[in-house]
């Protein structure tokens, strides 16, 4: 009997818990309702705890070695929040140390047109290439009034670089160069293929040219000297 009579409470208290709690709810939804002035605070909190994280991120990288992955997540902060001091200068500061790495310097005897490759390089990775030195051309050659062949960019005289400039191709793994690029006395080159680096300087077939000028390479090269030390 007890039992019948207290049911109907039990379920009336349940019920009224139930309704407290959902118009509670209710109240908190509509508090919690957001506006542009909230979700502003939101995204710049969210911001500031992101930015924290590239930083730890990229100091950890930096710390690991690998300096383009630091200067990745900087360059990803920096999208991020440009008003961030200092970021754009460490950007900077990382990427001249990345163009300034596996630095080797290289003699080229002129005389050996390309002759061997000096370096291996990667599809959008920059390097850095200064040259310095003189050279002497003697020329005996029979010319009609098309003037100088620029038809092979491997044998003639290439049209697009000074005459007797300096110049770099690069050979792929399909054996087909690159369209061949002025040096002269120094470049920073971002290739658009992966791999051979040949230089020599323009000067058309039946050119003799005696002499030796020094290159220095660096950036994202291999080399043999950088090979040879361990880079």
């Amino acid at each position: 009997m007890l039992k019948r009579l207290y049911a109907p409470l039990i379920v009336l208290a349940a019920a009224s818990a139930v309704l407290g709690t959902s118009v509670l709810a209710q109240s908190r939804r509509k508090n919690d309702k957001p506006t542009p002035e909230k979700l502003e605070v939101r995204a710049q909190k969210a911001e500031k705890t992101l930015a924290k994280e590239y930083i730890a991120i990229a100091t950890g990288f930096y710390d690991l070695g690998d300096v383009e992955k630091a200067k990745d997540f900087l360059v990803r902060l920096n999208d991020l929040r440009e008003d961030l001091p200092g970021v754009r200068e460490k950007i900077k500061e990382l990427e001249e140390e990345l163009m300034s790495s596996n630095e080797d310097l290289i003699t080229i005897d002129v005389s050996k047109g390309w002759g061997d490759a000096i370096a291996e390089v990667t599809k959008g990775d920059a390097f850095r290439i200064t040259a310095a030195g003189d050279y002497k051309l003697t020329m005996q050659a029979s010319l009609d009034i098309e003037g100088l062949s620029s038809k092979d960019p491997i044998r003639d005289l290439a049209p697009n670089v000074p005459f007797g400039a300096l110049m770099g191709i690069i050979q792929g793994a399909d054996g087909k160069p690159s369209r061949p690029f002025a040096i002269r006395a120094g470049i920073e080159h971002s290739p658009k293929k992966s791999g051979l680096l040949y230089v020599r300087v323009n000067t058309p077939p039946g050119a003799k040219c005696t002499g030796r000028v020094k290159v220095q390479i660096s950036g994202k090269v291999v080399t043999r000297g950088n090979k040879r030390k361990g880079k």
